[in-house]
């Protein structure tokens, strides 16, 4: 299986990085994949934005959207 961990912590060493570490390692040891998503590391932005918003009534899939759901799948 392969283990998609997303941490959003503006702290490398912070609790919340040491325990996604962990969680991998341990993924890892028991013969999966792994895959870190580093959201703020990435420049994640959580605020929805009016574009966002405006493109959710349109029904339209934003890229940054699209990306994600395909680092997901």
């Amino acid at each position: 299986m392969h283990v998609l961990t997303i941490l959003d912590h503006p702290n490398p060493a912070s609790f919340s990085a040491v325990v996604a570490r962990n969680f991998m390692d341990g993924a890892i040891l028991a013969g999966h994949s792994v895959k870190l998503a580093d959201l703020h590391a990435e420049g994640f932005d959580p605020r929805w934005s009016m574009a966002e918003i405006e493109a959710n009534n349109q029904e339209q899939s934003l890229p940054d959207i699209v990306a994600e759901q395909a680092r997901i799948a």
